[in-house]
């Protein structure tokens, strides 16, 4: 009923227009995320964490920001769609490495979250991913038990502990394998972190997390 409008200067036509796409702060070097340092996304080992390394394509900022909300609070998949477009795009100029025969998860929601959302923006973007990189995407294995209040809205420790013991491990046991995380944002890394030692516990190797913005 409502003609698209970019989510950075709302002029009709796109949910992204060819000027501020050319906006978008690309990262272009990869840094630890709980310091900062540059690592190449690997997490430093002096950091007591679960999650090996987290790789971030754009800057958390203006017209992406915008357009990530759009897509979960306005309950845009087709929004969704074109956020995992610039992944995509982000991954085929970085060259990144994938370990062989990855296993590739996304972050998931409680059932009461995936209800009244109608769907989960890291599945969506973790399908498209996944299939651009000729792997499969697994979904169902991780699961949220736990209904968490949303990490946007709390600092620190309290994002560690809002997302402790919310996710629990119905798959098969990984031995040794390496996990890629799929999710839209992170910002402390909880999150994947949790996931991360939930995963680890069903004896994967590495865990590396993908997020389109930080």
């Amino acid at each position: 009923m409502f003609p698209k409008e970019c989510a950075g200067c709302g002029a009709e036509g796109a949910w992204l227009c060819a000027k501020c796409r050319r906006q978008l702060i690309w990262r272009s070097g990869q840094v630890c995320l709980i310091c900062g340092r540059e690592t190449d996304g690997f997490v430093c080992t002096g950091h007591d964490r679960s999650i090996d390394r987290v790789i971030v394509a754009l800057d958390y900022a203006e017209a992406a920001r915008d357009l990530i909300k759009i897509g979960k609070y306005n309950f845009s998949q087709e929004a969704i769609w074109d956020l995992a477009e610039l992944l995509k795009i982000f991954w085929r100029e970085r060259h990144f490495l994938i370990p062989h025969a990855a296993v590739v998860l996304p972050v998931p929601l409680t059932g009461r979250r995936y209800r009244w959302r109608g769907f989960n923006q890291a599945e969506i973007l973790a399908n498209a991913w996944s299939a651009d990189q000729n792997l499969t995407c697994q979904t169902g294995w991780l699961i949220k038990k736990r209904h968490s209040q949303p990490q946007a809205k709390l600092k620190g420790v309290e994002r560690l502990t809002n997302v402790a013991d919310c996710f629990v491990w119905r798959g098969p046991i990984l031995t040794g394998q390496t996990v890629i995380l799929i999710d839209d944002v992170a910002t402390t890394g909880a999150t994947l972190n949790e996931c991360a030692r939930v995963v680890k516990g069903a004896g994967a190797g590495r865990v590396w997390g993908v997020v389109l913005a930080a």
